[in-house]
């Protein structure tokens, strides 16, 4: 396998590593549209046995609440391994990804570590982007009161909480190390990120999105062989290659 050595003595495999030809990122909503069944992997640092019981359902306890907030996945396609979501990239060698930069620097390569012991989860895409999540907030909180007039929400009678609703969203986010990563992030109804906390609103929000995007519809094997993405979604055009290039020129002659 062509890639690069890292201290424990793995290869990092090369067909993660993005190239300068690579968009910026993929549309998901495209993605789906031209792959309905299209699936993502999420590891879980942990044995088959303890992530999945004997009738081949998720545990409800081997994933946390806090782990649906930014919940990094990687995009089951042709590109990809399965052996590849034992790679761990640590601190920086997870930044995102350098538009036109293709050769990984040896410094983060050494931020890379393999776990021996990791389970694949598989989720469908479809089961999660763009799936709602209901939540609560205290009605007499000025903060919510505002954003419900806002958003036309009455006073709910007898109650003292307005009903919200998160929506989910994968984005694809390549990373340094690896083009084929995407996270799931929640959005509320003004579109802006709802970020995990100790606010009791919040951890019914993400326990929610976790049961009801992961645990209830993921399964311990990939459903068929890897989605062929067409190079058309991940590779820039010829045009749009050259007319970054001279843009980047000129500002840089500009300069």
């Amino acid at each position: 396998m062509a890639g690069w050595s890292i201290p424990n003595g793995m290869i990092y495999p090369q067909h993660l590593i993005p190239k300068k030809k690579y968009r910026d990122e993929m549309d998901f909503n495209d993605l789906l549209d031209r792959y309905p069944g299209f699936e993502v992997v999420r590891r879980v640092d942990k044995p088959v046995a303890e992530v999945f019981n004997e009738v081949g359902k998720l545990r409800a306890d081997c994933l946390h609440p806090k782990d649906a907030d930014n919940m990094s996945l990687f995009m089951w396609c042709n590109k990809m391994r399965e052996t590849d979501i034992a790679f761990v990239q640590k601190k920086s060698a997870s930044n995102l990804w350098p538009t036109n930069c293709e050769t990984p620097p040896i410094d983060l390569l050494e931020l890379v570590d393999y776990r021996e012991t990791c389970t694949p989860v598989f989720v469908q895409a479809k089961n999660i982007h763009l799936q709602q999540i209901p939540y609560q907030r205290n009605g007499q909180d000025k903060e919510v009161k505002a954003m419900a007039q806002r958003l036309g929400k009455a006073f709910p009678p007898g109650s003292s909480e307005f009903s919200f609703t998160a929506t989910a969203h994968l984005h694809h986010v390549p990373a340094c190390l690896n083009y084929w990563h995407a996270e799931l992030r929640l959005l509320d109804e003004e579109t802006q990120s709802i970020k995990y906390s100790d606010a009791t609103w919040k951890k019914k929000a993400f326990q929610t999105a976790l049961d009801e995007l992961i645990i209830r519809s993921a399964y311990a094997q990939a459903l068929g062989r890897q989605t062929q993405i067409h190079r058309g979604l991940y590779q820039q055009s010829w045009y749009s290659r050259f007319t970054s290039r001279f843009r980047k020129l000129f500002h840089a002659g500009k300069q």
